[in-house]
């Protein structure tokens, strides 16, 4: 079975950042990542929890109580994390995390890779990701 939660990724940018020429120093960057749905859930789980987890950190959602076959979400996951800049250029490098989904013992049901880097630009991104078993 596949789910598809849709997240909503918002990055706020710094307020401020300086960077010297020849220095490649991380930004501090702000996002938030707002999970709506996940639909098609199996009948046998009663509740979900998405989170994100890098490393040893890890922020999730409050439980969200699967009705027909959906799950449903109204609040963000606020992540704080160091981006690098590739040399002297706009971009970031890959800074790679995972979203998963869980029931509410711990119970990990899917997961997926995100980069970061990719949602720098300041703008709202909305995508569907595919969470497998």
């Amino acid at each position: 079975f596949a789910f598809a939660p849709r997240a909503a990724f918002n990055h706020q940018c710094p307020a401020q950042f300086i960077m010297e020429a020849s220095m490649a120093a991380p930004v501090q960057a702000d996002f938030r990542i707002m999970v709506l749905e996940a639909s098609n859930v199996p009948k046998e789980y009663k509740s979900l929890v998405v989170s994100w987890k890098k490393g040893a950190k890890c922020v999730s959602t409050s439980p969200a109580t699967v009705h027909r076959g959906r799950a449903e979400w109204n609040e963000p996951i606020k992540v704080t994390t160091a981006l690098c800049r590739v040399g002297q250029q706009v971009h970031f490098q890959a800074k790679f995390c995972w979203l998963q989904v869980a029931l509410e013992d711990g119970t990990v049901v899917g997961n997926d890779k995100v980069n970061l880097a990719d949602c720098c630009d300041g703008q709202v991104r909305e995508r569907t990701l595919q969470i497998y078993k």
